[in-house]
């Protein structure tokens, strides 16, 4: 009834790929542990769902930790249960790992009608992926609901946010809280400037000012955009990447 994916990394490296898959039909193999051909039929299924078709064949020691994690994830499927539980499936993963993995399973509940049911420290991933979370943290009562309910009504903020650190509900992701030098009016629109603001925090800057604020950034477009720096009584100083106007930021702030 219940299929289970833990933490562990996996020490039975000789096993290939489908060797490993098919051990999820071991519930339903008589007493001499023989796989059906519907078993094998079902193990190749669990393989192709999960993406492993070009690597069921492959020793395990072969494998890159993200396809471990595909390779136990298509054995929990082989096993056909109504309820599958993973415990922190993406802790070794880099980031794109982590979004292939949370994508995979959000596809097995669309597509196999399948209660999946994940521990998970990675809140930005889950709150994309996720239709229901429970909030548990020491000292707190539990909480459960849709994830943007939980964060319109201020319960993730309330249960992971530490000293120092801010939870942007726009974004979704957490922040450090910085002590700002100074404000910031940006003139411009688009990808550039949303990364404009993200390094004008990371370097003391509050990108928030209105057009009354003294310094301002205005960003072109174009082939060739530019950032433009400006200050009341400053001669404008135009700039074509990011790290320049950061330099050159600096270096007109230090002159004020």
């Amino acid at each position: 009834m219940v299929s289970v994916v833990l933490t562990e990394k996996l020490t039975i490296e000789d096993f290939t790929v489908r060797e490993l898959v098919s051990l999820g039909r071991y519930p339903y193999t008589g007493f001499f542990g023989r796989l059906t051909e519907e078993d094998q039929k079902i193990t190749d299924q669990a393989i192709t769902e999960t993406g492993l078709e070009n690597f069921k064949d492959r020793k395990l020691s072969q494998l890159s930790d993200g396809e471990k994690q595909k390779a136990m994830i298509a054995k929990a499927l082989a096993q056909e249960t109504p309820i599958m539980i993973l415990d922190e499936p993406t802790a070794f993963l880099d980031l794109p790992g982590r979004i292939e993995i949370m994508r995979l399973l959000r596809q097995l509940t669309v597509h196999k009608n399948k209660g999946i049911l994940v521990t998970t420290h990675d809140l930005e991933q889950t709150l994309r992926f996720a239709d229901k979370l429970w909030l548990i943290a020491q000292e707190k009562e539990m909480v459960c609901g849709v994830p943007e309910d939980l964060l319109l009504n201020g319960f993730i903020e309330s249960f992971f946010a530490r000293e120092g650190i801010l939870f942007d509900s726009q974004t979704g992701c957490f922040r450090s809280d910085e002590d700002y030098s100074e404000h910031v009016h940006i003139i411009g629109k688009g990808i550039s400037s949303v990364w404009v603001k993200n390094a004008l925090e990371r370097n003391g800057f509050n990108p928030e000012g209105n057009k009354s604020t003294d310094l301002q950034i205005e960003i072109t477009t174009g082939e060739d955009p530019e950032y433009i720096i400006s200050r009341t009584h400053k001669k404008e100083v135009r700039t074509s990447s990011i790290e320049t106007m950061l330099h050159e930021l600096k270096t007109f702030n230090n002159e004020k």
